[in-house]
Parts: C-alpha cells; sequence; structure tokens
C-alpha cells in the first residue's frame, strides 16, 4: 500500500529570544528512596536561542548519579512536551540539524560526552538516537531498565564508509524514521543510511530529546563520567513528517 505524506510541521523553529517552556522540560526522574528526585540539568549550562538554532554550552560537566547508570548518563536532557503519534500501518520521521564541539574530550570516545538528538518513548523505553561529537557521528538503539521492561540493551553503532566529513562545529542533517507498517526503524545522516533495524518493535508514539550526554559505565558504587570534560552544541529546527 502506498503511502500518503502529510505536510512536514516545524515542532519549534527557535527563533524566539528563549527556549518554549510550552514546547520543552527537562527529564526529571521520580523520587527515590531517600525522597529526592534527579533531574537532568547542569547547573552550568549556558543556553541561548535565536536565529534557528538552540545553543547549549558545558565547561565541564558536574552532575554525576553513583547508583543509577540512566540517571548518571544524560548530564542535560530535554524533552519534548508534545508526543508524535506513530501511525499504525505508517510511518514518523522526525529530523534537525546537529552541530557539536567536545571540549576536553579523549579523542574519539563519544563515552566522554556528546550531543545528542533523542527519539524516544519513556512509556516502552525504547530509545532511537544520533548523536555527535567533534570526531565522531553514531547511532543508539537502546531499550532502557524501566519497570515492566524484560530485556534491556545499548547499541552504539558508527558507519565508518558512509562518507561524512566530520570536524569540531561542523553541521550535519539528522533524520530518524520510524515505520510501523514496515516495522523498520532507519537512522540518516545527510540523506546517508547509518543504520537501520528490520522486525523492529515500533512504539505507537514518541517524543524528542536534546541532550548532553555521557555513556562511562558506574563502577565499584561510583560514576566514572566526570573527567573534567564538557562540550557545545547547536540544534537546529525541529521537523515533523507523518505518512499514513
Amino acid at each position: 500500500m502506498t503511502q500518503i505524506a502529510s505536510p512536514t510541521r516545524t515542532y519549534d523553529d527557535f527563533t524566539g529570544s528563549r527556549l518554549d517552556p510550552a514546547r520543552w522540560f527537562h527529564l526529571e526522574y521520580p523520587p527515590g528512596p531517600d525522597g529526592t528526585s534527579w533531574r537532568c540539568e547542569e547547573p552550568n549550562a549556558r543556553t541561548n536561542v535565536g536565529d534557528g538554532t538552540l545553543d547549549i554550552s558545558i565547561e565541564r560537566f558536574e552532575r554525576a548519579h553513583d547508583q543509577v547508570q540512566i540517571m548518571d548518563n544524560p548530564k542535560h536532557l530535554l524533552l519534548s512536551t508534545e508526543s508524535f503519534p506513530v501511525p499504525a500501518d505508517g510511518s514518523v520521521t522526525i529530523s534537525l540539524e546537529i552541530a557539536a564541539t567536545s571540549i576536553n574530550a579523549t579523542p574519539r570516545d563519544y563515552r566522554d560526552g556528546f550531543a545528542s538528538f533523542n527519539v524516544l518513548d519513556m512509556a516502552s523505553g525504547w530509545v532511537f538516537d544520533l548523536c555527535a561529537t567533534s570526531d565522531q557521528v553514531i547511532a543508539i538503539h537502546e531499550r532502557l531498565p524501566l519497570p515492566g521492561v524484560d530485556r534491556t540493551f545499548t547499541h552504539v553503532i558508527e558507519a565508518p564508509l558512509a562518507g561524512l566529513e566530520i570536524a569540531p562545529g561542523l553541521s550535519h542533517a539528522y533524520e530518524v524514521t520510524l515505520d510501523a507498517g514496515r516495522r523498520v526503524a532507519e537512522w540518516r545522516v545527510d540523506g546517508r543510511l547509518m543504520f537501520d533495524v528490520a522486525d523492529a518493535e515500533i512504539p505507537g508514539q514518541v517524543s524528542v530529546g536534546l541532550g548532553l550526554i555521557t555513556l562511562h559505565p558506574i563502577a565499584d558504587g561510583r560514576s566514572r563520567s566526570l573527567r573534567g570534560q564538557g562540550i557545545s552544541a547547536s540544534f537546529g529546527p525541529i521537523q515533523v513528517r507523518t505518512s499514513s
């Protein structure tokens, strides 16, 4: 059956003077046994909005969690207030541009920190990310360890023969397509297929995340994610296209 695409919609064009609280909020985990919640927001993050971009810069990561990995990883993570439905017999494609510059990070070690474009469903735990550092572009396919989720994983994928020019501050176009009708997930950068999953489990709706994230495993009851490093990133207008 031929899919019919709806007009492309811009969720946020970042042309205002500040981040729109009606569109974005910081991920916050509910209170744990000690009664405190965990907010994914770096205290010294510098944020600027305008001319079609959201710029976030963190000279040195400060937030770390010593017990829970999914709280330690996202140093600064914004989520869309709106969820975007995935038609049961169709697809949704979400896209934007990202430029990233790593600060005092280990070369070619994305675990020190990357700018992330997240397409995710926090109810089912499914995550479909595209991420950038000064010298790497990666795709992430993940199932978060949430209540009711039996099998969890984090897969990080590079496409070394994709022919992308990668340099600090160089912008690329990132695009994630979730096709429930074909049961396929696709990750593209500059129109080039970076990764795809056939027979994928596609959630019925997804949110968008914009983050600055580390990925070092907790060891011996201590976070290993703070190494004096940071990252600066620019996120371009977010567009959504649905086909059914």
